[in-house]
């Protein structure tokens, strides 16, 4: 990194080729330390860093205060109003470094919820000023993600700032009910389900029978509604082999319902695609088991 001289600094160095220097040391000391201490408020505040959740942020930006609290409560806004949520607490305050480039409240949003989009998030509020969104994940833990522009009543080409609150809200196991089922194909046309299947085969293990009953309510209860079961895997193995792994799940799907819960053949169609749509890195077992899935897609 190339470091530059502050005018004053380049004062003190002529005067140290002078009879004067000594009577201006004290000042270029001080200034010295000025420029190493703007240098270090650029940087991130010691120990604090990324959520594993949202590993990136707005360039020319750093995060110049965090809190993480293990429990604590959390406000968000959802299409139903205001919402509290309870779990473990990650505030982390952005703040724009010196000389860096300003943006507006409505490109950290659309940015934050593009990319927690692309892990499956489920946009519950989006306006001027607030963007929020959750994101489920296999064993049922939640992520809220609340990204607020607007610090008391400037936008971050204003303030230089933006705060991101993430809550996480732990679960063993994945809820699933024929009306959220619902209402994830209305809001985003598709309902991601961990199917639990044995290891490398298409049965479907029994705990996860209370699911399909759910999806096989829905069907019933909807009867104009078609739609797609798509089995996903993570990238283990072969390509062919992940190809036809996830079709026989999707399959053993769609035979379950069809079989078992009197869902009318017309409205499910099985398809696997594989490892071919990832919603997380497979380059960690956590992302490889948010990986391995089913979605319900609405035709």
């Amino acid at each position: 990194m190339q470091l530059q001289t502050s005018s004053l600094g380049k004062r003190c160095i002529d005067f140290f080729h002078t009879n004067l220097w000594k009577k201006y040391l004290i000042l270029c000391v001080l200034s010295l330390f000025v420029v190493l201490d703007t240098g270090y408020a650029q940087s991130d505040k010691e120990n604090c860093k990324e959520h594993i959740i949202i590993p990136s942020r707005i360039p020319d930006y750093y995060i110049g205060n965090c809190d993480v609290n293990e429990f604590s409560s959390h406000t968000v806004f959802t299409k139903k109003g205001e919402k509290i949520v309870e779990g473990k607490k990650t505030v982390l305050e952005y703040f724009i470094k010196e000389g860096g480039k300003s943006v507006s409240e409505v490109f950290v949003r659309k940015n934050y919820m593009e990319a927690i989009k692309k892990q499956g998030a489920k946009i519950e509020y989006e306006s001027a000023g607030r963007g929020v969104g959750v994101i489920k994940q296999a064993d049922g833990t939640m992520f809220w993600v609340d990204v607020a522009g607007y610090i008391g009543i400037g936008s971050p080409e204003q303030t230089g700032q933006y705060i991101v609150t993430i809550v996480e809200i732990a679960s063993m196991e994945q809820v699933i009910t024929a009306t959220s089922l619902g209402d994830d194909l209305q809001q985003t046309g598709r309902s991601v389900l961990y199917i639990q299947f044995e290891s490398g085969k298409s049965t479907i293990k029994p705990e996860s029978m209370k699911m399909i009953e759910q999806m096989a309510l829905y069907l019933n209860a909807n009867k104009s509604k078609n739609v797609f079961i798509v089995g996903h895997t993570d990238n283990a193995g072969t390509i062919d082999m992940n190809m036809k792994l996830s079709e026989e799940r999707a399959v053993a799907v769609v035979n379950a319902l069809v079989g078992q819960y009197n869902v009318s053949p017309k409205q499910v169609i099985a398809k696997g695609i594989g490892p071919l749509a990832p919603i997380a890195s497979n380059n960690s077992e956590d992302g490889k088991k948010l990986n391995r899935r089913v979605e319900m897609v609405l035709q």
